[in-house]
């Protein structure tokens, strides 16, 4: 048993990916959706090389239907293959949202950890009561998932940390959102100057009142937190 629990703690991400990648497969296999109808069809059509380069006067985005293209193409050369090609990619881009992207962003709202079992709840649930966000092309989540990829994957390179949020060096958290809320409690105005004999190029504009605040709840400025703010907010809110 532990070393099962050694196991999943250090490949925790990697097996809440895979476990929720099968989970979604297998309900698109399930339901077996064979064609779009309504909205889910409009975002379908629109996604076909044809009409992205001619694109009609509809009241839609041109963003989701572009992330939709490659998929496209790709049911259209190898049209024996039915949606099988978007079942597969809306199925692992979904998993990262589900399995990786929504645990780092409650962990860096309201602190904690994210274990193996709490990451493969949301996707469990998911699966049962709202199986049509996975099923159909409908949901702008598969955007929101590929436009964090490359900050996600660039936070795991320089920071060791799987967030889609902008990390910096500032903070506790790591994390430039909860840097930002720091600053803002002693801070009023931030300038940038161009004069050569100043120290630094950064011109701060410090706040009396806050930073008074701050040294009454001996605020810990180096393991500051979103979660951190939030509590202060509710016990001082103004």
């Amino acid at each position: 048993m532990n070393g099962w629990a050694a196991f999943a703690r250090r490949y925790e991400t990697t097996l809440a990916f895979s476990a929720t990648f099968l989970l979604f497969l297998c309900v698109h296999q399930y339901h077996a959706v064979s064609k779009f109808y309504w909205d889910a069809g409009g975002y379908w059509d629109l996604s076909a090389l044809k009409n992205l380069l001619h694109f009609p006067n509809e009241l839609r985005g041109y963003f989701y239907p572009a992330l939709l293209a490659p998929i496209r193409l790709l049911e259209d050369m190898f049209s024996a293959g039915g949606h099988m090609p978007f079942r597969v990619i809306s199925s692992a881009l979904y998993a990262y949202v589900f399995s990786s992207l929504l645990p780092e962003f409650f962990v860096t709202c309201f602190g904690g950890r994210p274990s193996l079992p709490r990451r493969l709840a949301a996707p469990l649930l998911l699966s049962i009561f709202m199986p049509g966000v996975l099923i159909y092309p409908l949901s702008d989540l598969l955007g929101a998932a590929t436009a964090s990829i490359p900050q996600m994957l660039i936070n795991l390179r320089h920071h060791d940390i799987a967030s889609p949020a902008v990390a910096t060096s500032g903070s506790g958290s790591n994390l430039l959102f909860a840097a930002q809320f720091l600053w803002g409690i002693t801070a009023q105005k931030y300038e940038t100057s161009v004069n050569p004999a100043s120290p630094g190029a950064g011109l701060f504009y410090m706040d009396r009142a806050g930073e008074k605040f701050f040294a009454e709840h001996e605020i810990d400025g180096r393991n500051f937190s979103v979660t951190a703010y939030m509590k202060l907010m509710l016990h001082k809110p103004f």
